[in-house]
């Protein structure tokens, strides 16, 4: 049902706005919309805020991930490649469903902080303490944490998968990997 919902207000509508051109595709493939129907409007970043501060000090080994603590960010495999990697601290931001299942897998460690929610004017600062961003997602579409973190001039490491692949350019930009833990961890 959703779906015949969906198709109805692509195919009525005057205009379509995706974020990426793998959205734009896929909407055009799916639901046989014509090409000049659909805009690409990636998402964008205030480079006033997220910028590099150089008076902000670097925390040696600090890994930062910004998300929903939901299966889509894959944010397990992430607690467990830091688990066993010498030196590293993960800082995990956001909220979601997975939240006690990560209490449970960090209890007892200390390199591994559940930090919750922090304001949109906080972020930047936490992002500028940070060496590392990572985003292992089983799948995205445009992320904009991502774009926050490359805005602050974090080196960034991300899951190789559509919408981070359109942000990455591995080896250029930053680093993509497979969403396991080893790979996440040798990257």
């Amino acid at each position: 049902l959703a779906t015949a919902y969906e198709k109805l207000a692509y195919m009525v509508a005057d205009k379509i706005a995706a974020t990426t051109k793998d959205d734009k595709k896929y909407i055009m493939r799916r639901y046989k919309v014509d090409h000049s129907k659909i805009t690409v409007i990636p998402n964008w970043v205030d480079t006033g805020i997220f910028r590099p501060m150089k008076d902000v000090e670097k925390e040696a080994g600090r890994i930062i991930f910004v998300g929903r603590l939901e299966k889509q960010k894959n944010i397990l495999a992430l607690v467990r490649a830091v688990k066993i990697t010498p030196d590293a601290k993960l800082y995990i931001f956001g909220s979601g469903s997975l939240e006690e299942e990560i209490r449970r897998e960090i209890k007892g460690l200390d390199k591994i902080r559940l930090m919750g929610v922090v304001s949109h004017e906080k972020l930047p600062y936490e992002l500028n303490k940070s060496e590392i961003f990572v985003l292992p997602s089983l799948y995205e579409g445009h992320p904009k944490a991502l774009l926050e973190a490359m805005a602050c001039g974090l080196p960034v490491i991300g899951s190789r998968v559509e919408g981070i692949r359109e942000i990455i350019e591995d080896g250029v930009n930053g680093l993509l990997c497979d969403p396991t833990p080893e790979d996440i961890r040798n990257k």
